[in-house]
């Protein structure tokens, strides 16, 4: 059996619990820390909520509109700046 996670631990397989990746038994281990470990149960929740929000904002058109257009001409002009390097 392996030892129980530390919090730090839990945070370095995050992405991996998050995206599914997680090993079956480093998935029962983590899981079993979230359930004794209060602070990061809410780490968790906050880190979901974070991508969830960010998936959002990705998602919403609605502000694309409210960003102004880049001027032709600033565009050119990096483009040229880029090709003289």
């Amino acid at each position: 059996m392996m030892a129980p996670l530390t919090c730090r631990e839990l945070i370095e397989f995050l992405d991996d619990y998050v995206d599914g990746t997680l090993a079956c038994d480093r998935r029962c281990i983590f899981e079993s820390h979230l359930k004794d470990c209060p602070p990061c149960k809410s780490y968790m929740a906050s880190y979901r909520d974070t991508i969830r929000l960010s998936k959002k904002a990705m998602c919403d058109d609605s502000d694309a509109s409210a960003l102004p257009k880049v001027p032709e001409e600033l565009i050119q002009a990096i483009l040229k700046a880029r090709k003289s390097q």
